[in-house]
């Protein structure tokens, strides 16, 4: 990919070619405390398209513990 903007990284990733066809992919881009970015095909639009969702800071002196926070965060945006 010659662009480094990540949303036309997570575009570009949702239009890479799938096995199964009958499902387009999405792709999801996680950033720390920057938006993440999902890129996916809108059936009604007949196009891609790219959503930022926002993200809440906790305060550091809140923050306990790390481990695993990434893959709570992907569970919790998922469901």
């Amino acid at each position: 990919m010659e662009s480094t903007d990540r949303k036309d990284i997570a575009l570009n990733l949702a239009k890479f070619k799938k096995t199964n066809a009958n499902r387009k992919r999405v792709a999801i881009v996680t950033q720390g405390g920057e938006p993440t970015i999902v890129a996916s095909w809108n059936e009604a639009a007949g196009e891609y398209q790219i959503k930022e969702y926002p993200i809440t800071l906790i305060e550091k002196e809140k923050i306990i513990d790390t481990n695993g926070a990434g893959d709570s965060f992907v569970g919790g945006f998922l469901s």
